[in-house]
């Protein structure tokens, strides 16, 4: 085999594995490495506090265009809340399903709820088929027992085609004193796996204010 040949075999297998859009350098004799980026990593990581996760977070939903879906054990950060209400003002979709945790101290799900936005809160017993509700509603019911009952403890989002996820509670103290992780997602086949989560928790989740207009957000992510 000539070396002409087999440079350009070692080439063309090399630029099998570049996905479309990326930018590519063809080698030379002179130039014989590839290098190739793709404009929009489909994963980024970052931490808390170093990489200022509440400002990251806070971009995304000021960029959203369609959709934002939250599933949140822990929503007090003021900040995050005004973001998503600029955002259900603007015409995007918004909808939450939070832990029961969310609604105390200084949760914002109250404040979510003034402005117009879908609520919905976790509860434990929704979980269980029909046959184990009644005594699944009692156990949580119980003083003694509450404490064990499940927590909906997701953190993550859908913003339009953009799934966000990882251990960062959306709360100052995670933002900017705890160890928390954050990562960017954009690839459909995974985001269809959380969108599929957060309907299941949406549909059995209770309402915090039955008044409000569900805005559909059941576009089609093809």
């Amino acid at each position: 085999m000539t070396p002409k040949i087999s440079r350009f075999l070692f080439t063309a297998l090399l630029l099998s594995q570049i996905p479309i859009n990326a930018e590519v350098s063809i080698p030379t004799e002179s130039t014989p490495e590839i290098k190739a980026f793709s404009p929009l990593p489909k994963i980024e990581v970052f931490f808390s506090p170093e990489d200022h996760l509440d400002e990251k977070l806070i971009d995304e939903l000021n960029n959203a265009k369609k959709r934002i879906l939250v599933a949140m054990y822990a929503l007090f950060h003021k900040k995050i809340a005004e973001a998503l209400i600029a955002a259900h003002k603007r015409g995007v979709v918004v909808k939450l399903v939070v832990d029961p945790y969310s609604r105390s101290g200084y949760g914002k799900s109250s404040m979510l709820v003034q402005a117009g936005i879908v609520v919905h809160l976790f509860n434990p017993s929704a979980l269980y088929d029909e046959k184990e509700s009644v005594e699944a509603e009692r156990s949580f019911d119980d003083e003694q027992t509450k404490s064990f009952a499940p927590i909906m403890h997701h953190k993550f989002a859908i913003i339009d085609d953009l799934l966000w996820t990882g251990s960062f509670n959306w709360t100052q103290q995670a933002s900017n004193v705890n160890k928390e992780n954050a990562v960017k997602i954009r690839d459909m086949s995974i985001l269809l796996l959380y969108k599929k989560q957060f309907d299941e928790l949406f549909d059995k989740a209770q309402k915090l204010n039955p008044s409000l207009r569900e805005d559909s957000a059941k576009e089609d992510y093809e």
